[in-house]
């Protein structure tokens, strides 16, 4: 072999290194996770089929495989789920009502609920769940975890019966209910109003926080607790697409709800599409996440109250036609809005985008929430930043090198307090350069506000351990670098 390579090396003028083995992999290669094929291409052996069944813990359903799928069966996933279940490649799945995983298991980790139940749901790779109405959604109980293993070239989807039969439209949404996390992550608006309060000293308590919980929307269970670093498993590469459902008008559920998340939980390379309320909802915890698309929902893209004390860093959000209300809507809690673990989240490198006026606020910051908004691109809103009932005695949101670009007609910054905002800019369209072939959805700004203006995100808390150490220093304005920055592509719906 060594002898093949220098003569291929000297006729051929070819740069080959001496592997010192035959074939493509190393003797002591035995999985495509172990090679050098791994995280960017086949994802399971070639000449290996998933079993033709459906999983033990599920059913076979009387629903048939729409035509064109290349699945073998349909599955149904029982109501709850009690033990560890992996939905494996080759089936199509479906939510037949709401589906719980796990029962609640209460807000201490250390003294879990009596007779609660714990399970892991895992989702393979190219795995479409699907839920046949408005109310059917999938809902993570308190001490379960859900596992979504997608990749870029194989996404899991969730979505609607209606999608797959080929029926759904650029105007289609609420075909199924959504999925709703529930963690153990603090939060601070407590069903039991005594629980609540407003003193820094007694914020942190363990006990109290324990007993702090609330009643998710749409009956999708209890949620927070005393963990901040609470884990309810991992989203990697999913789409969630047509969800939604309004049970009343304060009842609704959202693409996906976040609801007392904790930062031990993995969020990354998530999109929401064409949902009925809102893209993702933060209710209190610490969760924080990586790599957000939101398109066509039909409320506020990225909404949090409740004391969300986590993050966002890199995040495209699109209102078409008349789609939409707010980029961000950030609120401490609308009826308290002094209650403490205060909502202080810190969001970076965005951009929000509207086709329309009807979308009123790039971000609208009310209710007492505190936060902090860095390096972002906010195009086409009635208003860019919008300040409302700001925080009382606490940090108001501070702005960071936000450029704003309103509609017409429109304002750039609204109500701003004094001191709130470093380095951003007002421009008109000309100043925002379009790049590579997704010019109409993913500009970056040239001119006044370039890499050399970016505000670094601190690692320092403004209250707190929110995020400490997970974002990083991009060093540019809006969600994505340049023209090779595609972390948008290929994995997403009708971006």
């Amino acid at each position: 072999l060594e002898t093949g390579i220098d003569s291929i090396t000297r006729f051929g003028d070819a740069d080959l290194e001496d592997a010192d083995y035959l074939g493509a992999f190393a003797d002591d290669v035995r999985s495509i996770g172990e090679s050098w094929l791994a995280g960017w291409t086949l994802t399971q052996a070639l000449g290996v089929q998933t079993a033709a069944e459906c999983p033990a813990g599920t059913n076979a359903s009387t629903t048939p495989v729409p035509t064109g799928r290349t699945e073998t069966n349909v599955c149904t996933l029982p109501s709850v789920v009690t033990s560890d279940l992996t939905l494996t490649r080759g089936n199509l799945y479906e939510l037949d009502g709401a589906v719980f995983v796990g029962t609640d298991a209460g807000g201490d980790a250390s003294t879990p609920a009596n007779n609660s139940v714990s399970a892991t749901l895992t989702i393979e790779s190219g795995v479409t769940l699907f839920g046949l109405r408005g109310e059917d959604a999938l809902i993570v109980a308190r001490g379960s975890r859900l596992e979504v293993d997608g990749t870029r070239a194989a996404p899991v989807v969730m979505t609607g019966l209606d999608d797959l039969l080929g029926r759904a439209t650029e105007t289609t949404r609420g075909l199924w209910g959504g999925l709703v996390l529930n963690g153990r992550a603090p939060i601070n608006a407590c069903a039991d109003a005594n629980l609540r309060t407003v003193d820094p000293a007694q914020a942190g308590d363990a006990d109290r926080l324990a007993r702090c919980q609330k009643d998710g929307e749409g009956g999708s269970g209890l949620f927070g607790g005393n963990d901040p670093e609470d884990s309810s498993g991992n989203l990697n590469y999913l789409q969630v697409r047509y969800g939604g459902f309004r049970f009343s008008t304060d009842d609704e559920l959202n693409g996906i709800a976040f609801q007392g998340v904790g930062r031990g939980t993995e969020v990354s390379h998530v999109q929401v599409h064409n949902n009925v309320d809102d893209g993702v909802e933060f209710f209190g915890g610490t969760v924080n996440a990586r790599y957000l698309v939101l398109t066509g929902n039909g409320d506020d893209s990225i909404d949090w109250t409740d004391g969300w004390t986590g993050g966002v860093q890199y995040a495209v959000v699109v209102h078409e036609g008349g789609d939409g209300d707010n980029g961000i809507e950030g609120d401490n809690r609308s009826d308290d809005t002094g209650v403490l673990p205060r909502s202080n989240p810190t969001i970076a490198n965005f951009t929000f985008l509207s086709g329309s006026d009807s979308s009123a606020f790039g971000a609208r910051l009310r209710a007492g929430t505190s936060g902090r908004l860095f390096n972002g691109v906010i195009e086409g809103f009635q208003a860019g930043v919008d300040y409302d009932d700001v925080a009382e005695g606490a940090e108001v949101p501070q702005l960071f090198s936000i450029v704003s670009t309103p509609g017409d007609p429109g304002v750039a910054f609204t109500d701003v307090p004094a001191g709130a905002q470093s380095d951003t800019v007002a421009v008109p369209d000309a100043e925002l350069t379009a790049i590579g072939t997704d010019a109409a959805l993913v500009p970056v700004v040239g001119g006044n506000v370039d890499a050399a203006t970016a505000t670094a995100v601190p690692q320092d808390e403004a209250e707190g351990e929110e995020a400490e150490g997970f974002f990083e220093d991009a060093g540019y304005v809006g969600a994505v670098e340049d023209e090779a920055d595609d972390w948008y592509a290929g994995w997403t719906f009708r971006l």
